[in-house]
């Protein structure tokens, strides 16, 4: 898989938001599972150890990949409550996005506020997804003062919803979406909301203001690269909305992130130490081989799992790295591509994949992996 057509995105919010959920509603509409795995039945991917089922929640940061489109997502669904906040650190600590669930109806809570701020101190391009349209008990005008005070103005409504509790009937999308599609009661609000959408988005590009000043039509494709910019620099933070256990505005949001996320190669600065000095790792598909790892896990099966970030590379089995940290030899067996419970071997990682080691001796998390005549030691979790 081309590097730039990765997608590596951690999930976000307060405990009961949806996380879990809305993963499950993107394994379902990639074609992953043929059905909706459900918190409250214990059958998800993201949540399989037995204290998780237990008690409904997640306490372990899960790892899942799927296939969207000739793109490769790795979801990264970390904790909401506060118990778990190492658990959020380390998602947030290889993720090249971040997508923050909302409740609709609680707006902006407590453990959304906290991890935010960490992943605003890694300026990783924020998308926001408002689950749970259709409850009963939304202020849809409440619910945008609240983005809007604790997001910036950079808040904008990449779809509006159609409707809310009983009558949410979906989304539409204001990038693409065709007005001669919606219904009459949907369609006036919909062309206003364009309208400002494209207003919004042509007042970050100099070139296309001086068009428009000037009388001119600006195309909808030309938008597209400003968009993108404007997320990467965190200039805009697109808001979708829907309903994970409906699966609705699941697709809207899988096309958002793959049209306008940022690749491992335009994810943030990767920093280290090497020789003494405090380095920028450059992002090379063929460069020198630089893997950090994230997380351990004990397994009944496999014994201990390392989890794995390929940050500049190729991570490939049989090979040999150095620990930098330990500066110790380990030898590279088997390679895994995971997906909550499941895992599938490899024989390689390429740069900006995720995936699972075992069999190794000397390493623990936070430690980095790397070529022998390139030994730098990435910047830990936070």
């Amino acid at each position: 898989m081309e590097v730039k057509k990765i997608r590596n995105f951690a999930l976000i919010g307060h405990g009961g938001a949806g996380k879990t959920s809305l993963a499950e509603a993107m394994f379902y509409k990639a074609g992953v599972t043929n059905r909706l795995g459900s918190v409250e039945q214990g059958n998800t991917i993201m949540d399989f150890d037995p204290e998780e089922v237990k008690r409904q929640i997640s306490i372990n940061l899960g790892v899942g990949h799927l296939e969207w489109k000739e793109h490769l997502f790795n979801i990264i669904d970390a904790p909401g409550y506060l118990d778990f906040a190492g658990e959020v650190c380390a998602a947030l600590r290889i993720a090249d996005n971040v997508v923050v669930v909302i409740d609709a109806a609680s707006g902006v809570e407590v453990g959304t506020e906290k991890y935010y701020e960490i992943a605003k101190k890694r300026n990783l391009p924020t998308f926001i997804y408002v689950n749970k349209m259709t409850a009963q008990e939304i202020d849809l005008d409440a619910l945008w003062e609240d983005l809007r005070q604790y997001f910036g103005h950079g808040v904008t409504p990449f779809q509006i919803p159609l409707g809310k509790g009983a009558n949410f009937k979906g989304v539409f999308d204001l990038v693409h979406g065709d007005l001669n599609s919606l219904d009459p009661e949907f369609k006036e609000k919909a062309e206003e909301e364009k309208e400002k959408f494209r207003e919004n988005i042509i007042e970050l590009s100099e070139e296309l203001l001086e068009k428009y000043m000037e009388g001119e039509e600006i195309k909808d494709e030309e938008l597209i690269p400003v968009l993108k910019d404007g997320i990467i620099k965190r200039e805009i933070i697109p808001v979708i909305f829907g309903d994970a256990k409906q699966a609705v505005g699941i697709d809207e949001l899988l096309d958002t992130l793959m049209n306008f996320g940022a690749s491992p190669l335009e994810g943030p600065e990767e920093k280290g130490i090497l020789n003494g000095e405090e380095v920028i790792v450059k992002k090379d598909p063929d460069g020198k081989t630089v893997v950090f790892v994230f997380k351990t896990l004990q397994e009944a099966h496999l014994g201990e799992l390392y989890f794995v970030k390929v940050i500049s590379g190729k991570l490939q089995s049989g090979t040999e790295l150095l620990n930098v940290n330990k500066g110790k030899s380990e030898k590279i067996n088997q390679i895994y591509f995971v997906r909550g419970k499941e895992r599938k071997e490899t024989k390689e990682l390429g740069c900006g994949m995720i995936g699972a080691l075992v069999k190794l001796k000397e390493t623990k998390t936070n430690d980095t992996l790397a070529d022998k005549d390139y030994p730098v030691a990435l910047t830990p979790i936070e």
